[in-house]
């Protein structure tokens, strides 16, 4: 019997087949309110995608790249400490 389950054979294939997650499920991952996490994602600071035309943007995550941002920024506080 084949599962219908897809298991990603490597990172590229992983985030390809993630699902977005709003501010909220996000903002959870980093630990900061919703609203703090909005205007990081306006000011370029989080890696984030935009969705929507004009002015107002609904603002969707990959919580992979949060991750990783969260881990190359926890890596660079502590070079700079020393």
């Amino acid at each position: 019997m084949v599962s219908s389950t897809f298991v990603p054979t490597n990172k590229a294939e992983h985030i390809l087949h993630e699902r977005f997650v709003d501010a909220d499920e996000a903002s959870t991952v980093l630990g900061v309110h919703p609203k703090t996490l909005q205007r990081w994602s306006r000011q370029g600071i989080v890696p984030a995608h935009p969705i929507g035309e004009g002015r107002r943007k609904y603002w969707r995550y990959l919580v992979s790249e949060l991750e990783a941002w969260l881990g190359n920024r926890t890596v660079q506080v502590r070079h700079e400490a020393r």
